[in-house]
């Protein structure tokens, strides 16, 4: 087990990132959010640490942990004193290239997208620097590399070539809403569906 600590008896420390889950969250923060609320329910046999955000312990086995101030320099720097004093055993960045600034602990990393590389127009001047800094060295130093989709696991290794062996495809799940056939149609008439037709929902 990761730092020799953990024993056949003793639970696995896990802390995740969830200081992306805000009242309006973005693509990231829905993601942590939803992680959050779910993760408990996974693995009994597992302690989980949700590192700041709006987010609440919903099992048993999940533990609120400090709430950082959303400064990334800063809050990479706390976050691995943080890990180091709550004696993680693996921890899970959920945010692109926001990470622990050293490695107290073995971790993965989740990829959204690299937009700042492939679309650097539409990000600002500050969010650019950020990631032309931080991604390099946060891909070199994970365990594993989760990319949410074969797309993004493509720009990666495309611009990343040595982290290609740690690369992971796992798509998004979709959380499917009660709905009835009515409701469907009176949608489709309001905005003139055709009967094939593709949602594109982003912050951009």
């Amino acid at each position: 087990m990761p730092r020799g600590r953990a024993t056949q008896n003793a639970r696995v420390r896990v802390g995740i990132d969830t200081s992306f889950v805000v009242s309006r969250s973005t693509g990231i923060g829905v993601y942590a959010r939803l992680l959050a609320e779910n993760v408990g329910r996974a693995s009994s046999q597992s302690a989980f640490l949700l590192y700041g955000g709006d987010v609440r312990a919903v099992e048993p086995n999940v533990e609120i942990r400090s709430t950082h101030p959303w400064k990334p320099w800063r809050y990479a720097a706390r976050l691995a004193a943080q890990l180091r004093a709550d004696r993680v055993d693996v921890f899970h960045a959920v945010a692109n290239f926001l990470a622990p600034i050293w490695s107290v602990c073995p971790f993965v990393v989740t990829i959204h997208d690299l937009i700042p590389f492939t679309h650097p127009d539409t990000v600002s001047r500050k969010h650019r620097l950020l990631a032309h800094v931080l991604m390099p060295h946060t891909l070199r130093r994970a365990r594993r590399i989760i990319c949410v989709s074969r797309a993004t696991a493509g720009d990666v290794v495309a611009r990343f070539p040595l982290v290609e062996s740690k690369v992971r495809v796992v798509l998004n799940g979709v959380r499917m809403l009660p709905t009835t056939p009515e409701a469907v149609l009176r949608v489709r008439e309001a905005f003139c569906l055709p009967d094939e037709y593709i949602v594109a929902v982003s912050a951009i």
